[in-house]
């Protein structure tokens, strides 16, 4: 065998086996949680069907955004799931995800009528990262804001609103694409080219770093953004990896709540919603005082800490919890003060939660259909559940307790088995067949752990 040999991935000779059933691949994932960033749908959470979850839409939308007739949103809010007490592979991190892409889309303007500019970042604990403390948080947080390319976003808004490049332009560059905004010699061409020879890009990035440390910003932060904030790797690489441990005990707190509360604003951002995936990755892990702790900050830079946000509400943030994080909470919740701000528990806790709903016939077949849409190979054959029965989906949601993670795994080893047995067609029989998959624990949707049973002790 050469040890030089290569692969042509494109014309590799493979089968395709799914082809038997008008596959281009298998339709569903092949395990329980999702991947962010993998660039294949079935995997990644793209493949969303809204409809199946309107009443979760609706509840995040009237506790955590603000709109005509939603003037006060809550600040701290928390999803849970209480209905189907499985607590993982219910699909909340799909949600987040898809919550994150429609704000993104048009910066919250068609989920806030109109009334305001939101960003949403969506931020997952690493299981191998120790977050005892509170600026550890703080620092995932702005990590994920460099990865999700919230900096590119506000970099060009800054620019914009300088006022320095000609309005025709800025509208040229939104349609031809926002990038060109950070090309000099294509900004100066352009001026040049409708009668204005002194455009100077240099001068565009001083305006923007001067504007931002006369607010407060950081002056490295500022100069960083002003000069490299169209490329996220440049954030990365001259703020983000420079900054060393000392800086982020003393000051990642005062970054995340003042300076970059100030910088977004700068850029005409009104709203920012946090979206926290796995807070158990990081509770269970502290102790009682880092608990405490955990909670004064929290209360302090939300509610009445000496920073811009607690002064602008900005943030808004929401938790994803289970009941028993609720027990190991609640009482540094309420020693903290936080329980009059965002009730974690108690009569009011549903004003502050957007409560996950057990998944039923109703909703799992259109989210099964949705999967087996995206991965024909006839773009014409649509909403057909072939090779599965409506009877065979019931049944694979009844054999997986109403959890989607579970179900739709599956379906995908009964996609094998069905080419594996030659099925023609996969009715309850074939589902009966076809083992239950186990839930992948890697993930916060997707651990077997009852949520009655504590997992630490107090």
């Amino acid at each position: 065998m050469s040890l030089l040999r290569k692969v042509n991935r494109q014309d590799n000779g493979r089968i395709n086996v799914h082809e038997k059933y008008g596959f281009k691949y298998n339709p569903f994932p092949n395990k329980t949680s999702i991947s962010l960033f993998d660039p294949n749908p079935k995997n990644n959470g793209s493949i969303y069907v809204p409809d199946v979850r309107k009443s979760e839409i609706n509840q995040f939308n009237r506790i955590l955004i603000p709109s005509k007739t939603n003037h006060e949103p809550k600040q701290i809010a928390f999803l849970m799931d209480y209905a189907t007490r499985k607590g993982r592979g219910i699909g909340k991190t799909s949600f987040l995800n898809y919550q994150r892409k429609k704000i993104q889309a048009d910066f919250g303007d068609e989920i806030s009528e109109g009334t305001e500019v939101i960003m949403a970042v969506l931020v997952s604990p690493s299981p191998d990262t120790n977050y005892k403390r509170f600026y550890s948080i703080t620092k995932l947080i702005i990590e994920s804001m460099i990865d999700q390319n919230l900096f590119e976003n506000a970099y060009y808004r800054l620019k914009v609103f300088t006022d320095l490049i000609d309005s025709t332009i800025v509208a040229k560059a939104e349609s031809e694409g926002i990038e060109k905004l950070s090309n000099a010699e294509w900004l100066k061409q352009e001026h040049l080219a409708i009668g204005i020879t002194d455009y100077d890009d240099h001068s565009v990035g001083i305006r923007i770093k001067q504007n931002l440390i006369r607010k407060g910003v950081n002056n490295d932060l500022a100069n960083t953004i002003a000069y490299f904030g169209f490329n996220s790797l440049f954030v990365r690489k001259y703020f983000f990896d420079k900054v060393n441990e000392i800086f982020w005990k003393q000051e990642g707190n005062e970054l995340l709540f003042n300076d970059l509360a100030i910088l977004f604003q700068e850029a005409g951002i009104t709203k920012f919603i946090i979206l926290f995936d796995e807070l158990e990755k990081i509770v269970p892990n502290q102790n009682a005082a880092e608990r405490r702790n955990f909670c004064d900050i929290l209360r302090y830079y939300f509610m009445d800490g000496n920073c811009e946000n607690s002064r602008s509400s900005f943030y808004h943030i929401l938790f994803v919890i289970h009941p028993y994080l609720q027990e190991l909470l609640i009482p540094h919740w309420e020693a903290s003060g936080l329980q009059r701000f965002a009730a974690l528990g108690g009569d009011l806790s549903e004003n502050y939660t957007v409560l996950f709903e057990s998944f039923n016939d109703n909703n799992s077949i259109p989210l099964a259909q949705a999967y087996l849409n995206d991965a024909q190979i006839n773009n014409q054959v649509i909403n057909s559940l072939s090779p599965f029965t409506e009877d065979a989906l019931k049944e694979a949601l009844k054999k997986t307790l109403g959890v989607p993670g579970k179900y739709l795994t599956l379906l995908h080893t009964a996609i094998e088995k069905g080419i594996e047995l030659n099925w023609e067609t996969i009715d309850i029989e074939q589902i009966k067949l076809v083992e239950t998959p186990k839930i992948d624990n890697t993930s916060d949707d997707n651990d077997e752990t009852p949520l009655t049973e504590l997992k630490t002790d107090f």
